[in-house]
C-alpha cells in the first residue's frame, strides 16, 4: 500500500540522530581527554616537561598542578564527559524504542547535554548537537493519520 503509515513514520528521527551523534562526540570527548590526563608523566598538560611548564610549578604543571594526572581536575572531567555521554547516549536509544515518552528522554538528553560542557561536551559540537536533539524531542508530537468521514 503507497499511503500506509509503517510504525516508524511515529517516532522521533530527528532528535534521535542528533543526539546518538551528540552521544559518540561527548563519549570521544571524554576518552581523548581521558588519554591526555592519564598520559605519561601526567599527560599533555602537566607533569615532568607538559606543555604547560615543568616539574616545578605553576598552575597547569607541576607535582601539586591543577590538571595534573590522575588526582588532577582535568581526569574528573574527563570522567565527566564519559558518564554524561553514556547517558545522553541512553536517552537516545530510549527516545527511539519508546517514542510516547520522547519528552521525558528529550529532557535527559538536554539536560545531560549540558553538563556534559563541563567535560568538554564532545569537543563543544556535541553538547550543542545534544542540546539541539533534546529540544527536538520535547517538541516532537505523535501525528495519526486521522480517516475523514466523506
Amino acid at each position: 500500500m503507497a499511503g500506509a503509515a509503517s510504525v516508524d513514520d511515529f517516532r522521533p528521527h530527528a532528535g534521535f540522530v542528533l543526539s546518538l551523534i551528540a552521544a559518540v562526540l561527548i563519549l570521544a570527548g571524554g576518552v581523548a581527554m581521558l588519554g591526555y590526563s592519564s598520559g605519561p608523566y601526567g599527560g599533555m598538560m602537566g607533569g615532568y616537561s607538559g606543555m604547560m611548564g615543568g616539574y616545578g610549578g605553576g598552575m597547569m604543571s607541576g607535582y601539586y598542578g591543577m590538571m595534573q594526572g590522575f588526582g588532577g581536575w582535568f581526569y574528573g572531567f574527563a570522567v565527566l564527559g564519559i558518564m554524561t555521554g553514556v547517558l545522553v547516549l541512553f536517552g537516545a536509544i530510549m527516545m527511539y524504542d519508546r517514542p510516547r515518552q520522547a519528552a521525558m528522554w528529550g529532557v535527559m538528553v538536554l539536560v545531560f547535554s549540558v553538563v556534559s560542557f563541563f567535560g568538554a561536551g564532545g569537543f563543544f559540537v556535541g553538547a550543542v548537537l545534544g542540546i539541539l536533539g533534546g529540544i527536538l524531542a520535547l517538541t516532537w508530537r505523535e501525528v495519526r493519520a486521522t480517516i475523514s468521514p466523506c
